[in-house]
């Protein structure tokens, strides 16, 4: 088999496991990145294992942590005191409060005469 051969063999299998969604414009996409993309699409056990997953979770960089639930596109990216919830298909979200840390409780006390919340 020629190396011709066993190119378009391989090109055809990528076609049948990872099909091309409506409206990809192929022939105005680079090759190279067309095989790039297959090629992740099989290391995720191919197409329909992909479109079966609902949840995937990654970080950039080990420091920025994105935790994706495709179905309804939202995604929770956060990165050292910032937490942002988005919806990737409608492109809204928000920015979390950051918390206040709350001093150790062996910090917090009480005004003479007064008492604790729970009555003490």
């Amino acid at each position: 088999m020629t190396a011709a051969a066993i190119v378009l063999q391989a090109w055809t299998l990528a076609a049948e496991t990872n099909p091309s969604l409506p409206g990809f414009d192929e022939a105005g996409s680079d090759g190279r990145a067309i095989e790039v993309a297959d090629a992740v699409m099989d290391r995720l056990g191919g197409r329909a294992n992909w479109d079966a997953t609902r949840f995937t979770t990654w970080r950039f960089f080990g420091l920025r942590l994105h935790e994706w639930d495709k179905w309804p596109g939202d995604l929770r990216f956060e990165h050292d005191d910032l937490t942002v919830l988005v919806n990737i298909q409608s492109r809204k979200g928000r920015p979390l409060p950051i918390p206040t840390p709350s001093p150790p409780s062996s910090m917090q006390h009480t005004a003479p005469g007064s008492t604790t919340a729970t009555g003490s």
